[in-house]
């Protein structure tokens, strides 16, 4: 009987693992399945990113020249409106000539071709517009202002002074000596420049002269605007001549001087007759200098900053 009872419960045990132990088996066999096609699923996901950063370098290697290439014509469009050129040969070779020119400056070529519009807008003609474009795309650089900037600025300076490009690049090398000498930034004494320069040559002052009075004014704290409207005034001061009115008569006076003198003197040497009358000034008692300061010059004091003796104002 006890054999029988445990031949019974071997037997049952067997029908209830067996079907368990496939059961095991199917779910072990799911389950490395699943790891197999997870594993797929990594890879293929590996291969979608590196296929689309791939296609994302691509788009990018292939877009770029392409969008460079639209904006440098929109750029030469731009140019085009404000100068004539002879031929469309020449058209097309002044853009051959800027993307050239793109290479030897750190600027890029629709940079150079905002330079090139600036000076056409100024009435610059074809034939300047290459050298004025590279010298005014190195003026940029080192002036540390914008390609646009620049390029309008020294147009603006150049047509109102009268000047060929070599004297404007010339003036911006002058006014870059004087902000490498002095607590004034190139960038202001060129603003400066743009509102008083041909009124300083109407005085008897040269360019170079009216640049280094600017920035000497713009050292001691006073803004391009301010030493700008100094110089006007002081100018018009020294120039006056029969008009001159009664107090800077007698500022003349007290300084031993005549007001139709100055006036002559100034179109004869602005920069030594300026000098003259500010060292007579400095003579002065020192509680009178700034009152002739103020009565001759009709209250602009910057004008005293001006180093005139330690300036080298050559004519």
């Amino acid at each position: 009987m006890a054999v029988m009872t445990s031949s019974l419960i071997v037997s049952l045990i067997d029908r209830v693992t067996a079907p368990a132990r496939g059961i095991a088996a199917t779910l072990g066999r799911l389950k490395a399945a699943q790891e197999r096609n997870s594993r797929q699923l990594d890879a293929m996901r590996g291969r979608m990113v590196e296929a689309a950063a791939v296609g994302y370098a691509l788009a990018k290697a292939v877009g770029a020249p392409v969008k460079a290439a639209i904006e440098f014509e929109s750029a030469m469009a731009d140019v085009r409106k404000v100068v004539d050129f002879p031929t469309p040969a020449a058209f097309k070779a002044m853009g051959n000539d800027l993307i050239d020119m793109s290479r030897r400056i750190p600027i890029a070529a629709t940079g150079l071709a905002a330079i090139a519009a600036e000076a056409g807008a100024a009435g610059m003609e074809a034939g300047e517009l290459l050298a004025f474009t590279e010298m005014a795309a190195k003026v940029g650089v080192a002036f540390d202002i914008g390609a646009s900037q620049a390029g309008n600025a020294l147009a603006l300076l150049k047509t109102a002074l009268g000047l060929s490009v070599a004297d404007t690049g010339a003036l911006a090398d002058a006014i870059n000596h004087l902000s490498n000498n002095m607590a004034a930034k190139a960038p202001q004494i060129l603003d400066y420049m743009n509102r008083v320069g041909a009124t300083g040559e109407q005085y008897g002052f040269t360019a170079e002269q009216t640049a280094a009075i600017g920035s000497a004014m713009i050292a001691s704290g006073a803004q391009a605007e301010v030493a700008s409207t100094s110089f006007r005034n002081v100018g018009r001061a020294l120039t006056k001549g029969e008009a001159a009115t009664k107090s800077q008569r007698i500022a003349y006076k007290t300084l031993g001087l005549d007001a139709v003198k100055v006036s002559k003197s100034m179109q004869k040497n602005a920069a030594g007759t300026l000098r003259d009358v500010l060292t007579r000034i400095k003579k002065l008692p020192r509680y009178m200098q700034a009152a002739t300061l103020s009565q001759l010059f009709v209250g602009q004091l910057e004008i005293q900053a001006v180093p005139l003796p330690r300036c080298s104002l050559r004519r």
